[in-house]
């Protein structure tokens, strides 16, 4: 269900009777089609509108026109009348977008943006899109948006933004590149002549007095002052009156003016723009209803015919609207006047929206009003079709005018805060919503929630277990207590509320991973979400079903997983409706299958289905099911023989998600690397560079971890440290070095009867194959292929193959050993040939991705002294030309001699040119 639209506001207005021509403003306006960008700016009424009206109507190319006001700061609500206005010009534009939008699952406006772009690539036709009235545009995420689609601009649409106030988009790019076009306060301000011109159109005479002349430079040019000025201006016997009336600037024109304009008018239009003036838009039947006067629609034409600052808003007059500055000043009159009747007025207004469907209008009218009870009803009725289409901004903003004690008292008020706190959480929304939980706890302790249906009860109750267990979550709280209280809420879900079933299922799954135990995953999973069955497809089915996937490849069932995902892809892709929509959940079967499909060394199927799945994730915006991708996408990278650079670059785009996927980059930085090692010694390095950075070490942390969220991120870690610790100490004949091992060895043990414990045989195999190669390196080959041999059977039977190709070069000896004493004979063949194949393939990127790693490293300073180091300078000449004391530069020394593996300048120098450092 789309939101109820105005389509006044993305038509073009009228060209106003008795407007000026002003060619100079249309030939710099004609520069739209060699900008990306043209920017109309001025304060009120200087005339933004008018002049853009007068070159739309003269443009040969079609223009797409949205008036905007403050309630189109909902991002949702934003773009629908901007794919809508678009469609409207070219049927073929937006329809996806539109879709996307409306669609019950939510999408990211950058993939409903790059579906906008396409379509008008695709349509090959030159648009023009005006958006007027941007100041009232507050919302930053908003201003990213139009920063976002004038990076991607496609050659077939400019942008033309009218705004009183400076833009908040970042605009450098665009000027610096000669893209921009701009229009200011001195570009569209009335010369002399222009403010004569528009006098004698206005009074219909021809004129010229010097105090005109005057008015116009102390106005500086403001049309709207002028306007008014005119307006009073009868007929040539009050022009002395008038103008010798006039003393003071713009707001002394306001003052002097309402008097002037307002009073002129018979008392029945005069009370009409008094109590009118509390609308932004306005017609017939709204007008009427508010002020009880029954030719409320002659009286709007009448006022625009007389040019009373309304302006009509579609060609059949139905809506109109004043300006605003106008409408100001009637409205601080009411205020004066009659104060008593603006509760009653937009009371009135409230009841006439609601009854014509415009529920978000009827809220800030009923707020406006003072009636917080019928806002807060507004709001219960329509809460969860807003929340479902993502037009939250407007409830945040409501709820937070609604007083404490009126939330208190109602429960799913306090809920449907709860849920807005969780979904666009904030400092202090757990806070927020631990009051609303106990809130809700006490209100149920009432009489009068104790006599309601008890269908009321039961939804109220499963709210609030629901909420619990998302603060639980959200603070860390214990995995076993959430379990006991979503397992105990659960039961009383079934065959009752869909919705609330699912959640709780989804919630249990999840939270069942984090303490390991993927067989009560897979049942909760089963029991409760019916992914297989017909019926709509939403986003609990889907993203159960990747879940239940996910479960399944950690079980080591590699072929029941594919099968899971590849069902709900299939369902997905059968489905005409649903096929020509990308569903941003869908990423997470697209992903998980592509995944499965890559450790079964199936690169080109996987090649099909992973990207896919990993830029609908970038859209579902899930932070856990995102950090699977980017892991996954990189396995995919390197198995097609990605070098570093591009390996990095998609680090770095996931680091910038916060300081766990920072951590987490880190990790696969050195899965990438420990792969190709024995390619060059200085990547060893590079590791323990990264793992000191991050303090990667066992001792840091527990015997017995659990499974983390998607993607296992604290496993991964372990394992690289592991793998890191088993060639340092293999590699240095230390007096601790069989304390080392043997702990180590403790460790491992410690996981793998874990693991076997949950049975969890992905994981049985990866650690088999550490355990592999620490007895290897202790000098124990027996013991080693003994420990290897068990690894390659699960694997052999299950279709896990790069489960051993990604552990790089310091597997190959021992699966050489293996293949020699018949183990798995064929299999382990194929394994050393895939291993054989990845050296070659990669073996061109090790100077250049350990280089890379280095300068990563080292800090901007320490790159200027290396340099002035190359060049010859010494450490006193180095710290004057950076203006450092000489124990500074000895310390900078000190690093980069540490981070290269040297000992002294020369060796510094040459070993940094031979990593392409210098």
């Amino acid at each position: 269900m789309s939101p109820t639209l105005l389509h006044s506001k993305i038509r073009i207005p009228f060209i106003q009777r008795k407007c000026i021509d002003r060619p100079r403003l249309v030939t710099r306006l004609d520069r739209v089609f060699t900008s990306k960008l043209t920017i109309v700016s001025a304060p009120a009424g200087y005339g933004k509108t008018t002049v853009l009206t007068q070159w739309a109507a003269s443009s040969k190319h079609p223009i797409v026109w949205y008036s905007l006001e403050a309630g189109d700061n909902d991002r949702t609500r934003f773009w629908i009348y901007v794919a809508t206005a678009l469609k409207a010009q070219n049927d073929s534009i937006g329809n996806s977008a539109l879709s996307l939008l409306s669609s019950s699952t939510k999408s990211s406006i950058e993939m409903i943006l790059t579906s906008l772009i396409n379509d008008i690539v695709s349509s090959g036709k030159m648009l023009v899109l005006i958006l007027d009235d941007y100041h009232l545009i507050t919302n930053q995420k908003i201003h990213d948006d139009i920063t976002f689609l004038l990076h991607h601009l496609p050659q077939y649409l400019r942008i033309i933004i009218a705004s009183r106030a400076k833009l908040s988009l970042s605009l450098g790019r665009l000027r610096a590149h000669g893209q921009l076009n701009e229009l200011h306060m001195d570009d569209l301000r009335f010369a002399v002549t222009e403010s004569l011109m528009f006098f004698n159109n206005l009074i219909g005479t021809d004129l010229y007095d010097k105090r005109i002349e005057k008015l116009s430079e102390q106005a500086e040019g403001w049309i709207a002052g002028l306007q008014l000025i005119a307006l009073c201006i009868k007929d040539r016997s009050q022009v002395n009156r008038i103008l010798n009336g006039f003393k003071g600037h713009h707001q002394y024109i306001a003052d002097f003016l309402l008097e002037e304009v307002l009073n002129q008018q018979d008392q029945t239009v005069r009370s009409f723009l008094l109590q009118t003036s509390i609308l932004e838009r306005m017609c017939g039947s709204l007008c009427e209803s508010i002020t009880g006067i029954s030719k409320s629609s002659m009286i709007l034409e009448e006022i625009e015919k007389d040019s009373l600052f309304t302006f009509p808003l579609d060609e059949e007059k139905k809506w109109f609207r004043y300006h605003s500055f106008f409408q100001t000043l009637l409205l601080n009159q009411l205020k004066k006047s009659q104060p008593e009747r603006l509760a009653e007025l937009h009371h009135r207004a409230s009841l006439w929206y609601e009854k014509n469907d415009y529920p978000t209008r009827a809220v800030d009218h009923a707020l406006a009003a003072g009636n917080k009870d019928r806002a807060a009803d507004l709001i219960e009725a329509n809460a969860v079709h807003w929340i479902s289409k993502g037009e939250m901004i407007a409830m945040i903003r409501w709820l937070d005018s609604i007083e404490e004690s009126l939330i208190r008292s109602r429960p799913e008020i306090c809920i449907i805060q709860g849920f807005l706190s969780i979904i666009n959480p904030f400092e202090g929304s757990f806070d927020i919503i631990e009051q609303r939980i106990q809130d809700v706890k006490n209100a149920m302790e009432s009489e009068v929630f104790n006599t309601a249906p008890r269908s009321y009860q039961t939804r109220i109750m499963r709210s609030v277990a629901c909420l619990q267990a998302s603060l639980d979550q959200g603070r860390g709280e214990s995995p076993e207590d959430m379990i006991d209280l979503l397992e105990n809420t659960l039961k009383t879900t079934e065959g009752d509320d869909d919705l609330l079933q699912n959640t709780l299922a989804l919630n249990l799954t999840i939270t069942y991973r984090e303490t390991g135990d993927a067989k009560a995953a897979c049942k909760t999973i089963n029991n409760n979400i019916k992914f297989d069955e017909p019926g709509g497809f939403d986003f609990f089915k889907t993203y159960g079903a990747y879940l239940l996937a996910l479960m399944k490849y950690e079980q080591g069932d590699l072929k029941e997983a594919a099968n899971i995902c590849q069902r709900i892809i299939n369902r997905y892709e059968s489905d005409q409706n649903l096929a020509k929509a990308d569903i941003p959940v869908l990423g997470a079967p697209y992903m998980c299958l592509g995944a499965v499909l890559l450790e079964m060394n199936q690169v080109n199927k996987a090649e099909k289905y992973l990207p896919k799945g990993f830029e609908l994730l970038k859209v579902l915006c899930d932070f856990d099911t995102l950090l699977v991708g980017y892991g996954a996408l990189i396995r995919l990278k390197t198995a097609q023989g990605a070098d570093f650079t591009e390996v990095t670059r998609i680090i770095n785009e996931m680091s910038r998600l916060g300081p766990e996927a920072e951590k987490y980059g880190a990790v696969l930085k050195i899965q990438y690397l420990w792969s190709h090692h024995e390619q060059n010694s200085n990547w060893i390095a590079a590791i323990g560079l990264i793992m000191r950075q991050y303090d990667f070490g066992i001792e840091n942390q527990p015997l017995f971890p659990g499974i983390d969220h998607p993607g296992q991120r604290h496993h991964e870690q372990q394992i690289c440290v592991v793998r890191f610790l088993i060639f340092q100490q293999s590699a240095m004949a230390t007096q601790n070095h069989q304390s080392k091992m043997s702990k180590m060895m403790n460790f491992l043990n410690q996981k793998l009867q874990l693991a076997k414990d949950r049975e969890l045989f992905t994981r049985i195999i990866q650690i088999r194959i550490l355990k592999s190669q620490l007895m290897y390196a202790n000098g124990k080959i027996k013991d080693a292929l003994a420990e290897l041999r068990p690894a390659l059977s699960l694997a052999r039977n299950r279709g896990f193959f790069r489960i051993f190709i990604d552990d790089g070069e310091s597997l190959i000896k021992l699966l050489k050993l293996a293949v020699a004493q018949g183990i798995h004979r064929e299999y382990t063949t194929r394994l050393v040939q895939a291993l054989k194949h990845d050296d070659k393939s990669n073996s061109i990127h090790s100077e250049s991705a350990t280089s890379s790693v280095l300068l990563e490293q080292m800090s901007e300073r320490e790159v200027q002294v290396l340099r002035l180091v190359a060049a010859g300078l010494s450490n006193r000449e180095i710290a004057e030309e950076l203006y450092l004391a000489v124990g500074t530069v000895k310390k900078h020394l000190y690093n980069i001699y540490g981070k290269l593996n040297v000992n002294r300048r020369t060796q510094a120098v040459s070993q940094a040119k031979k990593l392409s450092l210098l």
